[in-house]
């Protein structure tokens, strides 16, 4: 008796057909699954905190401007006294305070006084100054109901008294470690103003 079963036996043919429903039933179920993720991530995008955490950095936008003049034309002595003002532009928004960081090279300069021209504002000076800067917040009197709409303003004046000759640059800085330059507006929106360096001549 022939003990071999040929291909064409109903059983072979069965187990063929098994194979091929399992191989089509796994491939459709993996097709399925990619095509449902797929949905998923249309569904869901990123969201702006997930972007720039990501690949994606926010960036801030520089509004208005912040510049520091010397009141006259240089180059100065040592022991001179020089007056320096802090001009804003504040790009029409009514500003209720501001803080500003000023490096300059403390080896030669003293900072005789620091004041601001505009009515009603207050400066608060940290009791630990920073080595390179010095680091300020200014702020608006609630009692003050006039607006502050900065325009080519004197926000804040600086006398200093050079100590050695040379080249200085002195600058508002946008930010060191975790402070930064900026304006705050009656609508609490923060500001971060272009700065300039001022280079003073001492001889």
């Amino acid at each position: 008796m022939d003990n071999k079963i040929h291909h064409n036996h109903p059983v072979i043919k069965r187990i063929y057909l098994y194979i091929f429903l399992i191989t089509y039933l796994v491939f459709l179920t993996v097709l399925i699954f990619f095509y449902l993720q797929s949905k998923s991530q249309q569904a869901n995008p990123e969201s702006p905190q997930q972007l720039a955490t990501g690949n994606i950095t926010a960036q801030k936008k520089t509004e208005g401007s912040l510049a520091l003049v010397a009141n006259g034309a240089g180059p100065y002595k040592v022991g001179q006294p020089i007056t320096l003002y802090a001009v804003a532009d504040s790009e029409g928004k009514d500003i209720v305070s501001f803080d500003v960081l000023l490096g300059y090279d403390k080896t030669a300069f003293s900072l005789v006084s620091v004041s601001s021209p505009l009515p009603g504002f207050q400066i608060i000076r940290p009791k630990n100054p920073a080595e390179d800067h010095l680091s300020m917040t200014v702020i608006k009197s609630l009692q003050v109901q006039t607006p502050s709409i900065f325009t080519n303003t004197k926000v804040l004046q600086f006398v200093f008294s050079p100590k050695k000759i040379g080249a200085y640059n002195l600058s508002i800085l946008q930010k060191s470690g975790k402070e930064k330059t900026d304006f705050a507006d009656t609508k609490t929106h923060i500001l971060y103003p272009k700065t300039e360096n001022l280079l003073i001549s001492v001889y």
